[in-house]
């Protein structure tokens, strides 16, 4: 069964899922509406995820898939009703992309935890839905031999996953008008404000910057790790941070704040209302 968002995913339901012979029976919000009056159209949204879930256990479904708008981005359902989203779809990616090619230096995959996906194979295009593709060729593959009940092919290559006790992602928005910028660019501000954190966290004895950072400022301490980064195309600064408990994750948001607190064009209350938490 598929979720589309008012129509984004319904030629993907109509001219590959039915064609292939799939049972699409519980799908859901294919008609087209841009005003999206169900939920946000978003696959990290837990509405959306906790809607999907129990459309998949309702129908009995194989595999739930979900999209965005423009369907550049997507996450699954299990027959258990396990999200396979964020790491757990990176994961499982990687784990299905490293069975088909020998191992090697040679990069065959770019994720996110959005859900953003591109494929070599596929000509590194940004395709939630080719991402789809290939967790139901996957299946296709398993229910061909007989070897498959449900979408367990698939959980059971993530099954040994070690994931965080805690998640947190936090959006720094940059107000553009603000007279802190003077007149600069949310892109040199917020360069600024990384290169401050930096700073801050080099004195900091509980905390290290990691070696090589290849994006943002990404930071373990407290058992955990965080991760701060500037948008390419928004005035947003998002933070994610993991930690193995929540008072870990405030420790390291704690940290995050006192060195970002200075900036006033940085809106940082909802960084502020977790911590307080």
């Amino acid at each position: 069964m598929s979720r589309g968002w008012e129509g984004s995913d319904r030629a993907a339901q109509d001219k590959v899922l039915k064609p292939l012979g799939a049972v699409t029976t519980g799908s859901q919000f294919l008609e087209p509406d841009g005003l999206f009056p169900n939920h946000i159209p978003n696959p990290e949204d837990k509405t959306a995820m906790k809607a999907i879930t129990q459309a998949v256990l309702d129908n009995k479904a194989d595999l739930g898939i979900i999209f965005d708008t423009d369907v550049d981005r997507s996450a699954a359902v299990d027959s258990s009703g396990r999200e396979l989203n964020r790491n757990r779809l990176i994961a499982l990616m990687a784990a299905i992309v490293l069975e088909e090619n020998s191992i090697g230096e040679e990069s065959h995959l770019a994720m996110e935890t959005s859900g953003h996906g591109a494929l070599k194979e596929n000509h590194w295009l940004d395709d939630g839905a080719y991402i789809m593709v290939k967790l139901l060729n996957k299946l296709a593959a398993a229910r061909t031999l007989g070897s498959s009940i449900g979408s367990k092919v698939l959980t059971d290559l993530v099954e040994g996953l070690e994931e965080a006790a805690v998640t947190v992602e936090i959006r720094l928005k940059i107000h553009q008008n603000h007279a802190d910028l003077k007149g600069g660019s949310f892109r040199d501000y917020g360069e600024l404000v990384l290169r401050h954190l930096e700073n801050a966290i080099a004195k900091d004895p509980n905390l290290h910057k990691a070696p090589k950072n290849y994006e943002g400022v990404r930071v373990s301490g407290y058992g955990g790790w965080f991760l701060l980064r500037l948008s390419l195309h928004d005035p947003v600064l998002p933070l994610n941070i993991e930690a193995p408990s929540n008072d870990d994750a405030i420790k390291l948001g704690l940290a995050v704040l006192a060195a970002v607190s200075e900036f006033s064009a940085l809106d940082v209350m909802a960084l502020t209302k977790f911590v307080q938490q």
